[in-house]
C-alpha cells in the first residue's frame, strides 16, 4: 500500500520539482530513504509551505559519479555536472568518499498543498 513520505527540501529545489525542472530528487540511501517505493507520495517540509510528489521510479548508485553518469545534470535541476557534483557534495559533506549509496527518486504529478 503506497505510503506519504515527509523529507524537508529547500525552496530553491521545491520551485524547481514544482514547474517540472527538476523531476529526480537525490538523498543519500539510509534506512528511511530505503522504505520510499514506486508508489509512494513524498511530501516535502518547504519551511511553512508543503509540496508533494508521486514516486514513479527509485534507483540506488554506490558512487556520485555513477549517478551523474546514468541521471545526468538535467533531470536534477543543473546546467551541468560540475554543479550538480559540487551541490551534492556540499549538501553532504561527510559523504565525500562514497561511503554511502545515492538514492534518487524520479518525481511525477508535483502539486503545493494549500
Amino acid at each position: 500500500m503506497p505510503q506519504v513520505r515527509p523529507l524537508k527540501l529547500m525552496r530553491r529545489y521545491a520551485d524547481m520539482i514544482a514547474s517540472g525542472t527538476k523531476t529526480v530528487e537525490v538523498r543519500l540511501s539510509s534506512r528511511y530513504t530505503r522504505a520510499i517505493v514506486v508508489g509512494d507520495v513524498v511530501t516535502f517540509d518547504v519551511g511553512k509551505s508543503k509540496l508533494t510528489a508521486a514516486v514513479t521510479e527509485v534507483r540506488e548508485f554506490a558512487r556520485l559519479s555513477d549517478m551523474l553518469d546514468v541521471i545526468g545534470p538535467n533531470m536534477l535541476g543543473f546546467s551541468s555536472r560540475d554543479e550538480a557534483a559540487e551541490t551534492y557534495r556540499r549538501i553532504y559533506p561527510y559523504n565525500a568518499d562514497d561511503a554511502r549509496p545515492w538514492r534518487t527518486f524520479t518525481l511525477a504529478d508535483p502539486a503545493w498543498l494549500t
